[in-house]
């Protein structure tokens, strides 16, 4: 066997040739297919899975419904004589609450009664046009001296139920109203007038 003498100038030059075919050679994790392909390691996967969990997920949540406003000022008849109203609704979804205030007066005597209620328990169709609602109400009576009548103040039942017609920021309709109470109930029909969001 022949041994070459090898010289002492080009020493570094071969350490760092060495080096760098070590460091550029693929880890172990990593594999090279015939064609020189180099296969990902675990490393990139890792990252992938990585970006994966940190990418939010889409927001899957129901859109809510949309949202109406409306104000109803109203006149007609009831069971204890002339009638008039006013109303303001909000309507979410299918929910509807109205806060009102209705007055009674007697044709030709006094004896008025009237409530202030809010109506909290309502449900409305998908577009305004038409709803039911119920809640409580401060309810009050002047009373009526040729009627044996005396004033009185209590909580009653407030009744509503709406029909409309509506362009998206008004609309005319019906409005019937009832106050069920432990001194004098009553009730009546109303021809109203209506603006807001109704689309």
């Amino acid at each position: 066997m022949i041994i070459v003498p090898y010289p002492k100038r080009l020493f570094p030059f071969g350490m760092l040739a060495m080096l760098l075919f070590f460091f550029a050679q693929p880890s172990p994790a990593q594999g090279i297919l015939p064609d020189g392909t180099i296969l990902p390691g675990p490393d990139s996967a890792r990252a992938e899975v990585s970006d994966s969990v940190k990418t939010p997920a889409p927001d899957t949540a129901a859109p809510e419904g949309p949202d109406f406003t409306w104000l109803s000022g109203g006149l007609g008849v009831g069971s204890v004589g002339f009638a008039e109203g006013l109303a303001l609704s909000f309507q979410s979804g299918r929910r509807v609450v109205t806060l009102r205030g209705i007055v009674q007066v007697p044709v030709p005597v006094g004896g008025a009664v009237g409530e202030l209620g809010i109506l909290f328990l309502g449900r409305g169709s998908k577009v305004p046009g038409s709803s039911f609602a119920t809640g409580l109400a401060y309810t009050k009576g002047e009373g009526n001296p040729n009627h044996n009548s005396k004033p009185f103040n209590t909580v009653g039942i407030p009744i509503e139920v709406q029909w409309f017609a509506a362009l998206p920021s008004a609309g005319i309709g019906l409005y019937l109203f009832g106050n069920l109470n432990t001194t004098k109930s009553f009730g009546g029909l109303l021809l109203t007038l209506k603006l807001g969001k109704l689309r």
